[in-house]
């Protein structure tokens, strides 16, 4: 029994790597294939901004829902989008001393991030995402997407930053590019399944629902690849490009990863992430808009995002028994 445990979290972190380095090798492949193929710099950086940094979990997402278990699905969404905000801006302020959100950011990132969540909460509210709201969830997205690719004046810095960083690259497409962008897409197609065979393993063995592990420790796994570019974006002096990416990461977060599988299947939240998971991602929210309105992010707020973050994974802990204890009663 110990020694499957151990095998089993063997696997998860192992699973994890491939996720992520997966993610890395695909979208750095996509952006040499893309530019072989004549599209525009400004495009592929607006995809990369979307895609690239949410690919973990979109593949994650997708082998849950083929799991029949879309309750990890959401609980993944919603665990990623919180550690996004609390520990991803909460670490870049504490290392920056103070983060200043841009004009820039204000007019082009801020208000999508917004309404994105606002429909997110607004859909899930009654604990399920049904077809016609995952519709919604991914028009909206659309919607976005098109916006940005026609309004070029209006381009976020975090494209910007992409877009110098692909001019770097050069447009010849060798066996060597292709080999690692389909080494890549495998490790994070098998990533992705045995995450979640993993999560369903260990969650058993400890006795604890699977949400909580997606909830905390799969979503802070998945959200490697946002904390490095905001950690690079920060070490560069760019602290925009840093909390730039955590708004278009949250917004591809809720209207795509969970918009698109949802219109194939009924998406559920478990009660850990409805009665812990919302309220908290509403509130992390909340406190992310007043950030974006005073334009500033000191280091004592750092502190006090990351100590949300732990009272999130205390009360999620705390939520098991009380949930237990209710279906016991209602057993009874």
């Amino acid at each position: 029994m110990i020694t499957m445990l151990f095998v089993w979290i063997g696997i998860f972190i192992a699973s994890l790597f491939g996720l992520v380095k997966g993610s890395e090798w695909v979208m750095r492949g996509a952006e040499r294939i893309g530019i072989h193929f004549g599209l525009s710099r400004f495009t592929i950086g607006v995809l990369i901004v979307g895609v690239g940094t949410s690919l973990p979990e979109f593949a994650s997402g997708i082998a849950s829902l083929l799991h029949g278990t879309s309750e990890i699905a959401t609980a993944n969404v919603i665990g990623s989008n919180i550690f996004n905000i609390l520990v991803i801006i909460g670490v870049s302020a504490i290392i920056g001393k103070k983060l200043v959100v841009t004009k820039d950011l204000m007019d082009s990132e801020l208000p999508i991030f917004i309404v994105a969540t606002l429909i997110f909460l607004g859909v899930a509210y009654d604990g399920k995402i049904i077809f016609i709201e995952s519709l919604l969830l991914f028009a909206a997205y659309l919607v976005y997407l098109l916006h940005t690719l026609r309004d070029k004046d209006e381009e976020s810095p975090v494209v910007a930053e992409i877009k110098s960083d692909i001019k770097s690259l050069k447009p010849k497409l060798t066996s060597g590019v292709l080999v690692a962008f389909f080494l890549g897409l495998a490790g994070l197609l098998a990533g992705a399944k045995y995450l979640v065979d993993a999560v369903l393993s260990i969650s058993g063995s400890f006795g604890v629902a699977p949400e909580i592990l997606t909830l905390l420790a799969v979503a802070a796994g998945t959200s490697i690849p946002e904390l490095m570019m905001s950690l690079r974006a920060l070490k560069e002096g760019k602290s925009d490009i840093a909390i730039g990416n955590v708004f278009g990461s949250n917004a591809f977060n809720l209207l795509m990863v969970l918009g698109l599988p949802g219109l194939f299947s009924t998406l559920s939240l478990s009660p850990i992430s409805y009665t812990i998971g919302l309220p908290t991602l509403a509130a992390a929210t909340f406190i992310f808009l007043i950030f974006g309105i005073s334009k500033k992010v000191y280091s004592w707020e750092g502190y006090m995002l990351l100590l949300l973050f732990v009272f999130l994974g205390v009360a999620s802990y705390d939520e098991r028994f009380v949930i237990e204890k209710k279906l016991k009663i209602a057993e009874i």
